[in-house]
């Protein structure tokens, strides 16, 4: 009897460190891609405000809403009808924009921080220039909807009339 009792002791106490290694494994797991989210996130956000993209977006949002006014304008048309340069530029920020979109599907960004860091001015993007002329296709359950239904589209536009700002304006602030 004691023998039984010293076995199933040792059995019990070999699946306690199993169980618990395995606790400790998933934790730590859930805890570096928490962290690589975060790092992710604000490496989003220092590009976003660098300066050439700062400068790719005050030049490509004024042509993506001249260029693009009907509901769909297919981008190699826009390439052939404007400079090479200003093509750089729209490229710069469409490039940036899917990167986003994608990195959002795979749940590799921290979403409240997103909303939090570049979520308005990444919503005037959307609204203005990529929404009407759906140059990047959404999927309704992605991250990046949620993203920008976190700043509701018509709230936005409020916001900025009630401020007087125009989209220009308040990207060039953000």
């Amino acid at each position: 009897m004691l023998e039984l009792t010293v076995i199933l002791s040792l059995i019990s106490a070999v699946i306690g460190a199993v169980i618990g290694a395995a606790v400790t494994g998933i934790s730590d797991r859930r805890l570096a891609k928490r962290q690589n989210r975060i790092q992710l996130t604000l490496k989003i956000f220092d590009e976003f405000h660098l300066e050439g993209m700062l400068t790719s977006r005050d030049s490509a949002m004024p042509l993506l809403i001249e260029n693009c006014k009907s509901s769909k304008f297919p981008i190699n048309i826009l390439k052939d009808k404007i400079s090479k340069d200003d093509f750089f530029h729209v490229s710069n920020v469409l490039h940036f924009m899917e990167k986003v979109t994608v990195l959002c599907q795979y749940k590799q960004l921290d979403h409240k921080m997103m909303t939090r860091l570049c979520g308005r001015s990444l919503a005037m993007w959307y609204i203005d220039c990529l929404e009407p002329q759906s140059i990047i296709e959404m999927k309704n359950n992605s991250e990046w909807v949620t993203l920008f239904n976190s700043i509701h589209q018509q709230k936005a536009k409020k916001l900025l009339e009630e401020k007087g700002l125009t989209v220009k304006q308040m990207t060039m602030t953000h």
